[in-house]
């Protein structure tokens, strides 16, 4: 009996330690500032049958960590900074924040906020390219082209009005340009018209709350539709109804609700992964 309790004991143990391990592979997103980490995980390449999960670590704001990662779901193998092994070349590696990651077509985009760019891979996460957009946030595609939203310049400049880019996926050049409302979030795109999510999050007590609504024939605001205070998020349903998630005045909320909220979450770090999504590198 002590010994089926003590083989018992010693097995909680040591899944105890790798899930504790693979936590800390999930939500850690650092490195040296002067030393290229090579990709920890072997045969990353060629192994995938039935795809996998791109995911993109933000990395702390003014650090240059942002990390992009892949989960192998054929065999449950985890590769950290993937596009760090894949680059070498790369000095700066992904750059200062990720914020938004999509695949379209055979390419990976990566909108790198702090670093003012979007970076373009093929799907074994080697370099492309770039387009260099000022304070790049959240991205749509349509066709051959690829919107991007940005709040252009400075977060303290309340007069400030952000825009959406629109971009060709095969030149990787700017070719229109559309102001909206301001600090533009996340973008969907539905019926030839896109729908922007002007926040104004950074502007304090002056948050926007409105979706900017944009042609994409003509590249022209069209109207603006009142929701609540600071919109970040949006979705369309299948019944064509638009869903936006809106953050409100984040800096009223008392001390006591943050550290209630800090103590619900503790354990889980949301911050480190930005954003994520399925892919198949074989493709």
């Amino acid at each position: 009996m002590h010994t089926h309790l003590h083989i018992l004991i010693h097995k909680r143990i040591a899944w105890a330690f790798v899930l504790y391990t693979l936590y800390i592979i999930l939500c850690t997103s650092c490195r040296g500032d002067e030393i290229i980490y090579p990709t920890l995980g072997d045969k990353v390449t060629n192994e995938v049958r039935s795809g996998g999960l791109y995911l993109l670590c933000e990395g702390n704001m003014g650090s240059n960590k942002a990390r992009l990662d892949y989960i192998n779901l054929h065999t449950g193998d985890y590769y950290s900074n993937w596009y760090g092994g894949q680059n070498p070349n790369q000095l700066k590696e992904l750059g200062d924040v990720g914020n938004d990651l999509q695949q379209y077509g055979h390419r990976l985009y990566a909108v790198i906020n702090c670093s003012h760019k979007v970076e373009v891979m093929d799907l074994q996460a080697r370099h492309i390219g770039q387009i260099n957009i000022p304070n790049c946030r959240y991205m749509a595609f349509y066709g051959d082209k690829m919107y991007v939203s940005a709040y252009v310049g400075s977060i303290a400049d309340p007069d400030l009005l952000g825009s959406v880019y629109e971009v060709d996926t095969a030149t990787l050049q700017i070719t229109r340009e559309v102001k909206v409302g301001h600090q533009p979030d996340e973008i969907c795109l539905s019926n030839n018209k896109l729908y922007v999510c002007n926040s104004g999050g950074y502007l304090l007590n002056q948050y926007d709350s409105t979706i900017s609504v944009v042609d994409i024939h003509s590249m022209t605001e069209i109207k603006q539709i009142p929701v609540g205070l600071n919109p970040t998020r949006i979705r369309m349903d299948n019944a064509g109804k638009l869903w936006v998630c809106c953050q409100g005045d984040t800096h009223s909320i008392s001390d006591a609700v943050k550290e209630q909220c800090s103590q619900t979450c503790r354990g889980f770090s949301l911050a480190s992964c930005q954003s994520s999504r399925f892919g198949n590198p074989d493709m």
